[in-house]
């Protein structure tokens, strides 16, 4: 019903949906949405339910997984062998150094950008296609150890035509190797783009949010507390057995 009242969609992000994987693989697929392009995946892992159904999309070109664990089989989609997907994204995925291995023959084959942690890149660069137009690495404040190293070895023998960081502007590491980025990107020709995020930021709806949930904590301990100590309490006293025998 959703799809045949959205016909015109271009993206999707299907996040949190608790849909029994087996069960959706036994549906009729639903109507193709002829315009969408890139579809996301947020805390769900039935997406090997969906191939059938990706196939149908004839401008699908993009898929995103954030928070969601790389099962090998989310490797041989259909829709990667085809070479539909030039666009792919992962950002905070689990089992990642397990199967992401499976996914280089496939999943990168005709990939034409890129977006990963760099401590995805630091670990892959190796094995990544050799020519990108678009090359994005979200910079993390921790496992940085030779993510330098790597982004120098892999433009040394790749072509990018452009290379973006996500990064917090105050990032210790980003700090050091802005001015060596700068310029290993021109004696390589490649773009070099930043894209700040604001530095420990909480927008006012998020801060709100985190001061209530940090309310309601305290009084579940609290009424959790006292109900303990009533427990105590109520143990602790006679019994009307008590009081028939003395």
């Amino acid at each position: 019903m959703i799809i045949q009242n959205f016909q015109q969609l271009r993206f999707i992000d299907l996040e949190g949906l608790r849909i029994d994987e087996h069960q959706l693989s036994t549906l009729p697929l639903p109507p193709p949405l002829l315009h969408l392009r890139v579809i996301a995946f947020t805390y769900w892992n039935a997406v090997k339910a969906l191939d059938p159904w990706l196939l149908t999309c004839p401008n699908l070109m993009g898929l995103r997984f954030r928070r969601v664990f790389l099962k090998h089989e989310m490797s041989t989609l259909k829709v990667f062998s085809e070479g539909r997907i030039t666009h792919l994204a992962f950002s905070s995925c689990l089992y990642w150094q397990i199967t992401l291995p499976g996914w280089f023959t496939t999943a990168f084959a005709n990939l034409r950008e890129l977006e990963c942690s760099t401590a995805i890149f630091a670990s892959a660069w190796a094995y990544l296609p050799l020519t990108f137009d678009q090359l994005t690495l979200e910079v993390s404040s921790k496992h940085l150890g030779g993510v330098m190293e790597a982004i120098t070895s892999y433009l040394a023998v790749a072509t990018v035509k452009s290379l973006v960081l996500i990064v917090e502007k105050r990032n210790p590491w980003f700090q050091k190797n802005q001015d060596k980025l700068l310029q290993l990107c021109k004696v390589k020709s490649v773009i070099f783009e930043v894209d700040y995020l604001p530095y420990q930021y909480q927008s006012p709806l998020q801060h709100s949010l985190r001061n209530s949930w940090r309310k309601v904590a305290n009084k579940v301990k609290e009424l959790a507390n006292e109900e303990a100590s009533e427990v105590v309490r109520w143990e602790s006293s006679p019994t009307a057995f008590d009081i028939l025998m003395c």
